[in-house]
């Protein structure tokens, strides 16, 4: 059950163009209109409408998985990498990689709103922090 205010927001989600709409059940005998909806030409604004995939992905047990990597990854590498995170995770992953040649080499794995980080960067900041600590 949705709130009175995102309503708007799932209209704008799940149709894309204007116009009205019929919301209606059959049944073998007869067809019952149930709601009229009528659909502007404006988008739902962008921090809703992150709200609302926030909640549908929640439902639907689906989390953003990526991969960024120094250098491009064999799109096998990358798809094992989504497989493992669903089988730990128990949802389906919804995979992308990208690449960023600043994390020098290793990953950067963001699971939803956690981000594992592997990447040579990474531990040469480690390193330059523990060293400095030391001086």
């Amino acid at each position: 059950m949705l709130g009175r205010g995102t309503a708007g927001v799932v209209v704008d989600a799940l149709f894309d163009e204007p116009g009205q709409l019929m919301l209606e059940h059959h049944t073998p005998e007869r067809t019952y209109p149930l709601a009229a909806i009528t659909v502007s030409g404006e988008p739902a604004a962008p921090s809703r409408r992150r709200e609302f995939e926030a909640l549908w992905k929640k439902e639907n047990k689906r989390i953003d998985v990526t991969v960024t990597s120094a250098v491009e990854l064999d799109p096998a590498v990358v798809e094992k990498i989504g497989q493992e995170v669903e089988r730990q995770t128990g949802e389906e992953v919804d995979l992308s990689s990208s690449v960023d040649d600043r994390i020098l080499g290793g990953i950067v794995l963001q699971v939803g709103n956690m981000v594992l980080d592997a990447s040579i960067r990474s531990r040469l900041e480690k390193l330059r922090k523990s060293v400095a600590q030391a001086a």
